[in-house]
């Protein structure tokens, strides 16, 4: 079997939901800055807005590392390609692979 590779684009939906979360954790990011700029060296606020950025950095960053870009499908391992840290699944690991229906997918978010 030779090696095959797909693409794993993202929906309309999916693109919309991405662009409103990001959106309002830059949101969050700004009020936490403000909060800083003007804590006047109170260690409590630094520290909790601190905490609140490192927080959304490592959501964002997170999200992204390991977000699937494309699938290799070899002819005994699914390989599913990520930034960082790519994951290899043995096909004999897998229960089950079946053709979807339009309807499979109907009322899900993916």
């Amino acid at each position: 079997m030779k090696t095959e590779t797909y693409t794993a684009s993202l929906d309309s939906f999916t693109k919309t939901m991405t662009w409103f979360v990001v959106i309002l954790l830059a949101g969050v990011a700004i009020k936490s800055v403000t909060d800083i700029a003007n804590a006047a060296g109170d260690l409590k606020i630094i520290a909790v807005q601190g905490g609140v950025l490192l927080l959304l950095v490592s959501i964002l960053l997170g999200s992204y590392l390991f977000s699937p870009q494309a699938y290799v499908l070899q002819a005994n391992q699914l390989i599913i390609k990520r930034p960082a840290l790519d994951k290899r699944i043995s096909l004999a690991d897998l229960v089950e692979v079946k053709i979807l229906q339009e309807n499979d997918m109907s009322w899900t978010i993916r």
